[in-house]
């Protein structure tokens, strides 16, 4: 017996420093230390990626925004 559990978009995809900059309309730099930020409240470590779902949850920012932002992007 297998146990299916359904994984989001959000939780597959991560944000970069890249992202972060084009979506908050940023310079790069400010990007990495929001991420730096990020990271820090989440209790990772300095290089872990940080989740779709992570980044939208800390920025308060509707996730399905986030999402369309991120197959727009990569299309």
């Amino acid at each position: 017996m297998t146990m299916s559990r359904e994984v989001s978009f959000a939780q597959l995809h991560f944000m970069n420093s890249k992202d972060v900059s084009l979506f908050l309309h940023c310079h790069i730099k400010t990007a990495q230390i929001k991420l730096k930020v990020i990271r820090e409240h989440l209790n990772r470590k300095p290089n872990s990626p940080i989740t779709v779902q992570e980044f939208a949850d800390y920025e308060g920012i509707p996730l399905t925004i986030l999402e369309r932002f991120k197959k727009w992007q990569h299309s």
